[in-house]
Parts: C-alpha cells; structure tokens; sequence
C-alpha cells in the first residue's frame, strides 16, 4: 500500500512538472521574450507539430473566439469559425520553415543562442489586446531579432501567438 501511495505521488509530481515545463502562458508582458527563448534555443530538435504547440494551437484560436465573442468582431468570428486545420497548420508551417530556413542561411545553432533584450508595446486590435515586440539576441557575437506577438488572455496571462521576421542586423 504504501509503495503505490509513493508511486501514484511520484506520478502526480511528474504530471505537474511537465505540465508547468510545457506551459505557453506568460504571467507578465516583459516576459514573452523570454519565453519565445526557450522554444527557440530548441529549434534544432523541434519538429513542426511542437513548435505549433509552443505557440497558439488551433484549438487555442477556437477556444479565444468563444471566450471573448463579444469582443471580437463579426468578421474576425466569421474568420475563427471558418479556419480549418489544413489552413491553420499551413501558415505555422510557412513560419516554421521560414525559421528553420534563416537559421540555415545565417548558420544558427539554435542551443547556442543568447538572449540579448526585448522591446514591446502593447496593442489593441478588434477589442482584443496584446503586445508586439522584438528580441534581440546573439549567435557567435552577431546579433539578431525576431518579431514577437502575444495575446492578453481572460486571465490577464499572456500568449505567444507568433514570431516572424527573422533577421541579421
């Protein structure tokens, strides 16, 4: 008895642990770069179907339509309920590869980067609120950045939503 007391709380912890490992919410604004850190300097090994988890999942977009429906406008519900995943995953695919095609022409290692800064402002679009930002970072003491977007959630956490614009400065 005790012995599956200590295995069932060991699983419990582990659940936990991995659940908080893979959180997309971010408590504060200044905090997104960060964030998108983590999943770029995991690009190398990242397949496209984590990336999109990492970011704003199909089902994210759903579930913010529904949540915030009175805020959003008729033609921005019409564009949620119309999305498809077919449609959804192919533009995360573009940025995906878009990533992955930059890094080769800069020759990037993904692991090897280091967070530099990141400046944002905070927007608002259709009534739906976020911030759009830009990190900064370095590879081999060149430096880069990278277009950050973040949804504010009806929890007042935040969501990355997309980064684009990948570039050498």
């Amino acid at each position: 008895m005790k012995k599956a007391h200590h295995i069932f709380t060991l699983l419990i912890v582990s659940v936990l642990f991995i659940s908080c490992e893979n959180s997309t919410t971010i408590k504060k604004p200044e905090d997104v770069g960060k964030h998108a850190m983590t999943i770029l300097k995991k690009m190398d090994k990242l397949s496209k179907e984590e990336y999109i988890k990492a970011l704003f999942t199909l089902e994210d977009v759903k579930a913010f339509g529904k949540e915030n429906a009175d805020k959003i406008s008729e033609r921005g519900l019409k564009e949620i309920e119309d999305l498809t995943p077919e449609k959804y995953n192919a533009n995360m695919e573009r940025t995906f590869n878009k990533l992955k095609e930059s890094a080769d022409k800069y020759g990037i290692v993904w692991k090897d980067i280091t967070y530099e800064d990141y400046t944002f402002e905070e927007r608002e679009q259709d009534n739906i609120k976020g911030t759009r930002g830009t990190l900064s970072f370095k590879h081999d003491d060149k430096p880069y950045t990278i277009r950050l977007s973040a949804l504010i959630m009806k929890d007042k956490s935040y969501k990355l939503i997309g980064m684009s614009g990948f570039r050498e400065n």
